[in-house]
């Protein structure tokens, strides 16, 4: 967890460093990453190097004497991902930095209301922190096969967008007889022609000299 809401990785609160030893150190029973109100507060301070809720709240409309504890606030937390591998690169740790930071100038409260069974109604006017969390960042792989079915399945939706085209201007459009027209082009019988052409070759060529078997010359 960076400190001061700044993106700066120099900036590392010492106390939320989420890490082996974190998180073997910390007595929560989990492997999740826990990070205590106080580090959440210091983390969040972007004008001062600490807060406590009991300091002096400055969201718009306090009054004298009003803290942190009392109006509640806001607190923004990107979760910034740094995981961009190339085509070669494998791994498998998930690479993240969360940058918090308090929003200025904001309160937050809840108002409840509870009906009681003498009818009358209690309303709860509750103020806390909100944490509101947003992720960002480049988390992922260049993966062939994917592109490949990326491509197929455009490919695939292209031949079906034409062919519901071509179905509508052939058969629905009111000018489809035109269009056909436009589209086919008649052409002669290719048989035909194979016939012309061999009838062609034949006359130049001419008809074949029969020959037969010559009688011997009689001697004398």
């Amino acid at each position: 967890m960076l400190r001061g809401c700044s993106g700066d990785d120099d900036t590392y609160l010492p106390s939320a460093v989420f890490e082996e030893e974190y998180k073997r150190t910390r007595p929560y029973g989990t492997g999740m990453d826990v990070v205590s109100v106080r580090d959440l507060l210091t983390s969040a301070a972007c004008e001062s190097g600490d807060m406590t809720l009991d300091e002096a709240s400055n969201h718009d409309g306090a009054v004298a004497g009003e803290t942190w504890r009392s109006s509640g606030l806001l607190i923004s937390i990107p979760i910034r991902y740094l995981n961009k591998l190339g085509v070669t690169d494998t791994g498998s740790e998930i690479r993240y930095r969360y940058i918090p930071a308090q929003v200025s100038g904001t309160e937050y409260k809840v108002i409840e209301t509870q009906n009681n069974p003498n009818g009358s109604i209690t309303y709860l006017n509750r103020h806390g922190i909100r944490i509101v969390f947003e992720q960002t960042g480049e988390l992922g792989h260049f993966d062939f096969m994917q592109l490949l079915t990326g491509l197929v399945t455009a490919l695939a939706l292209l031949k079906v967008s034409t062919t519901i085209v071509e179905l509508l201007m052939l058969s629905v459009l009111p000018q489809k007889l035109l269009y056909q027209k436009a589209k086919f082009e008649d052409t002669e019988d290719f048989s035909d022609i194979r016939d012309k052409m061999a009838s062609q070759k034949k006359k130049r060529v001419g008809p074949k000299e029969e020959s037969g078997p010559t009688s011997p010359v009689p001697t004398v």
